[in-house]
């Protein structure tokens, strides 16, 4: 039962940055060097010296980018250029963007959520995380004592409760309104308690399940475990027993998953005729000349297990011939509807049983522009470029009230929720 909370949130102080924009960030998990690099370029207090600072030669456990990241944040606090609220408020969060198509506008709202135990919970995740990232944000976590971004999550909202209320909400004025990257950021605050209730009740009895921010949230509940190990009296509310989490409700005319593209490094041996020969016995393969032909033909005649695939001689598309018994192509005690995304198939199947691929950190990396993973296989040694079709809102739903948990990186919640928006400082930790 999802518990949310209204907070004091940091958030950057308009009068002393005139253009927000130049202070927000994507993601940390989304930055490439060079996007690091005009972060840093744009403003000195753009956020990305909190959330992925440069490393630097001589770095030590005294003086590293984590203890960097403390510093800035007090720093920035210091100096009046993020200012901490003074009325208890959730944030109403605003992304217009093309879709589909067409214009979309996201609204969800910033709260605090009460972190659960791990076994009957009300929030649901629905990828596996990297042990990678994972310590690199708990190594964040325990230094700046702070969320740096909300996790993105949906819910149920079916007779748009929530949503009417957030559309009303949205007419006000907002905190900041600025473009970022070819999105329209906006911020409101709502601090009207009778409004927060009426959304917290709504909540009280729904699922949550997690989009986006998967690492971020296993982090926060180790760190709250850690918390109350460390701390002989454990507190009746201690600000690590929540964290700022993103909602929105379920709606696919709202929310756009993109695709994220894989490409592999080492395939061992096999040529590119021995790949297609081992292929052929599960697919059927058509090549063709180009990438936009080839994905054109993906996207609109595909339909499922169809796949795209680019190995520096041309490029194939792979349609799964038996759709009728993946049980028996895919081994293992897994949900049939598990069994059916793409991304297994691609995973379990393609790679693994047939052309032997180990899918360990490393050797899969992941892209969402096509053209960049195009460029891995023809420039920087990787073997093979893979393209998906993206997974669909319901199967998202589906495996995560399952329990079970789609192979990392099988979904990209379109526009990425920014960095710096509004920050949840740990106060007395």
């Amino acid at each position: 039962m999802p518990e949310i909370n209204p907070f004091l949130g940091y958030i950057y102080n308009t009068k002393k940055i005139k253009d927000i924009s130049k202070v927000l960030a994507p993601p940390y998990d989304v930055i490439s060097s060079e996007i690091q690099d005009s972060l840093y370029k744009r403003s000195e207090f753009n956020i990305i010296r909190l959330i992925l600072g440069k490393d630097k030669t001589g770095d030590n456990k005294t003086n590293n980018r984590y203890k960097r990241a403390k510093a800035f944040l007090d720093e920035i606090i210091a100096k009046d250029i993020l200012t901490k609220d003074k009325k208890p408020s959730l944030y109403l969060y605003g992304q217009e963007y093309t879709g589909a198509g067409e214009k979309r506008q996201r609204l969800g709202f910033i709260s605090l959520m009460k972190l659960e135990d791990r076994k009957n919970s009300s929030i649901l995740p629905h990828e596996r995380t990297f042990a990678k990232p994972r310590k690199d944000r708990s190594k964040l976590i325990h230094n700046i004592n702070a969320n740096d971004s909300p996790i993105f999550s949906i819910f149920e909202d079916r007779k748009n409760v929530v949503t009417d209320i957030l559309d009303r909400e949205s007419k006000k004025k907002p905190v900041f309104d600025v473009n970022f990257e070819g999105v329209r950021e906006r911020l409101w605050r709502v601090s009207d308690s009778k409004i927060i209730s009426h959304i917290a009740a709504e909540l009280k009895n729904k699922q949550v399940f997690i989009a986006d921010g998967h690492h971020r949230y296993e982090v926060a509940l180790n760190y709250r475990d850690e918390m109350r190990k460390r701390h002989k009296k454990i507190p009746a509310v201690a600000p690590y027993d929540y964290i700022m989490m993103y909602f929105v409700g379920l709606d696919d005319s709202r929310l756009t998953i993109l695709p994220t593209h894989r490409v592999v490094k080492n395939i061992g041996n096999l040529k590119n005729e021995v790949i297609l020969s081992l292929l052929e016995e599960y697919f059927d393969i058509k090549k063709f000349k180009d990438f936009n032909n080839m994905y054109l033909v993906q996207k609109n005649q595909g339909g499922k297990f169809t796949f795209g695939m680019y190995c520096g001689n041309g490029f194939y598309l792979l349609k799964l011939k038996d759709t009728a018994n993946l049980s028996d192509l895919i081994k293992g005690e897994m949900s049939n509807e598990w069994k059916a995304l793409d991304v297994t198939v691609l995973h379990k199947l393609l790679l693994e049983r047939v052309l032997k691929v180990k899918d360990k950190e490393g050797n899969i990396a992941y892209y969402r522009s096509a053209s960049d993973a195009i460029e891995k296989v023809k420039n920087d040694g990787y073997k093979l470029a893979l393209f998906l079709n993206p997974t669909r809102l319901e199967e998202v739903k589906d495996i995560a009230l399952k329990g079970e948990k789609m192979p990392h990186k099988s979904t990209y919640f379109y526009p990425k929720l920014l960095t710096g928006v509004v920050i949840n400082k740990f106060n007395g930790v």
